[in-house]
């Protein structure tokens, strides 16, 4: 299993000590969350839901609690789901209320006919089904109210690599049970001072969130217009089953392809052999891996 917390322009000695302590911490709790599913004959699709609504419960991460403001200051927050055996899938985007975005996205894969709900009627679907909703306070984290007060000083939009943009971090996580089967979730808060109603790669199947159990679970972090623009999971899993890529030589071309067009961040993956990929085109990403035999990794650069 893997899971990522976002990758940016990040540079060692821009935190301190204890705050990369804390995100270490979080991003252990997630990974042992979702893992523990994975212990216990659990499914993939259980394992990364489990480690992703445990990222978006930590306000430290840019999803769920922790997410970014938009323009007019409202928080809007995408996610989704695959299931790489089934090739079942469900994302939501532009949500507001529902304090886990993901299984909202969760819901839509298993509960209705559709692949991805937006907006009010995605909140309302959400409540109805019986998930937790909050109202705005709950995600307003004193941190991105600040950050979105210096992009509008600035006049900019910032991503997940913006020096500026502090810690704004899109999560995610990809997994393989025990019976060899894939799955992928992400989840983000989008960037700062972003248009309302702007739609990430995260919720987008084929571009931030992909699996499929020939070939990989993919969750991507970082520019995500390019990584749409680019449909970067099917891409990656394009070039392994008829380009016959290895998974390190797929992402790594994904992340050629979107530096191409202007484009940063991450990619973490799991092929169907369970061979882990997490890499970056940029400063570092927030990530941590665990393998059938125990071995553990967790880093920031």
């Amino acid at each position: 299993m893997a899971i990522h917390g976002g990758a940016g322009a990040l540079s060692k000695g821009r935190y301190s000590a204890e705050e990369v302590a804390a995100f270490k911490k979080g991003l252990d709790e997630a990974l042992e969350n979702g893992f523990q599913v994975l212990r216990r004959g659990g499914s993939a699709v259980d394992a990364v839901t489990q480690a992703v609504v445990s990222l978006e419960n930590c306000p430290l991460f840019n999803a769920g609690r922790g997410s970014v403001l938009c323009a007019d200051g409202r928080v809007q927050m995408d996610a989704a789901v695959m299931c790489g055996h089934t090739g079942r899938c469900g994302g939501v985007s532009v949500v507001e209320t529902l304090k886990n975005p993901v299984l909202g996205a969760r819901l839509v894969m298993e509960k209705t006919a559709h692949r991805l709900l937006a907006g009010k009627d995605a909140d309302a679907f959400g409540k109805a089904m019986g998930l937790e909703t909050q109202a705005l306070e709950y995600f307003l984290v004193p941190r991105r109210q600040e950050q979105l007060v210096s992009a509008r000083k600035h006049n900019s939009i910032q991503l997940d690599h913006d020096e500026d943009d502090d810690d704004s971090h899109t999560v995610g996580a990809v997994a393989m049970d025990e019976s060899g089967h894939l799955a992928a979730a992400t989840s983000t808060g989008g960037m700062t001072n972003k248009l309302p109603g702007r739609v990430s790669d995260s919720s987008v199947i084929g571009a931030g969130t992909f699996a499929e159990d020939s070939t990989l679970a993919f969750s991507a972090t970082g520019t995500g217009d390019v990584f749409i623009q680019n449909v970067s999971g099917f891409d990656a899993h394009a070039l392994m089953s008829y380009g016959k890529f290895s998974l390190k030589e797929a992402c790594k071309k994904i992340l050629e392809k979107v530096h191409a067009r202007g484009g940063y961040g991450g990619v973490i993956a799991i092929s169907r052999e369970g061979e882990i990929f997490m890499g970056f085109n940029s400063g570092g990403m927030f990530r941590a891996s665990l393998d059938e035999t125990g071995r553990k990794e967790i880093e920031l650069f």
